[in-house]
């Protein structure tokens, strides 16, 4: 389990603040398209890290460096959009399976209580 390293009340106003000024750095310097994408992402980022949730962070950078890189640089979307997507499914397979905490107990009791739904309606036609 991720362990924060401040109290959620402080990775919040963090998160705000840091927002509140990527907005006031863009309209400031009239850049509105694609400094929005850091104004939403250094946040972002920043929170996730800030949560202990580094996997997360590490997947908003690139997603968000990313899109941010592609209209700074100008490019193309075909090179960029399948790499983000690649990481992006990368990330999820690798979460999903070699996470030690990946479910939980209610998880654990909605697949018990599936596994017998399936058993209970194999006796039943079975019997039939």
């Amino acid at each position: 389990m991720a362990h924060p390293k401040l109290s959620y009340r402080q990775i919040r106003t963090i998160s705000s603040s840091l927002f509140l000024i990527g907005l006031a750095a863009v309209t400031y310097l009239g850049d509105f398209w694609p400094g929005i994408l850091l104004a939403i992402g250094v946040p972002l980022v920043i929170r996730q890290f800030l949560m202990g949730k580094y996997s997360e962070a590490g997947l908003s950078f690139c997603i968000y460096g990313g899109l941010f890189a592609m209209f700074s640089f100008s490019i193309q979307w075909s090179v960029i959009l399948p790499i983000l997507f690649t990481i992006s499914a990368l990330f999820l397979l690798l979460k999903e399976f070699f996470n030690p905490f990946s479910t939980n107990e209610v998880e654990d009791e909605e697949s018990t209580m599936h596994e017998i739904e399936i058993e209970i309606d194999k006796d039943h036609k079975h019997e039939e």
